[in-house]
């Protein structure tokens, strides 16, 4: 049976949300070892947990922006792409 749009919405927020918890575990364990290392103690353990804390938000609320500029994405100008902007005007 195909999936209704929101399905896949949701579905896809479900397998972010993943991909972000599986990341950031991986990321802590490599910092959790370099802290043992180090010598850091819960110093280090604290350090690395809002720094993850941070890289998670700001890569989820601006990760629409680093995917267009990882392709060099620009704005299609009307008067260079005048085809496109017609589909998507009827549209």
């Amino acid at each position: 049976m195909k999936k209704t749009l929101y399905e896949l919405i949701s579905e896809n927020k479900r397998k972010t949300f993943l991909f972000l918890i599986i990341f950031s575990i991986i990321l802590f364990l490599i910092g959790y070892v370099i802290a043992y290392l180090l010598e850091w103690g819960i110093t280090g353990i604290i350090l690395i947990s809002v720094i993850l804390i941070i890289y998670n938000l700001i890569t989820y609320y601006n990760s629409d922006k680093i995917a267009l500029m990882s392709v060099g994405a620009r704005p299609a100008k009307e008067d260079e792409f005048k085809v496109l902007h017609n589909v998507v005007e009827e549209v």
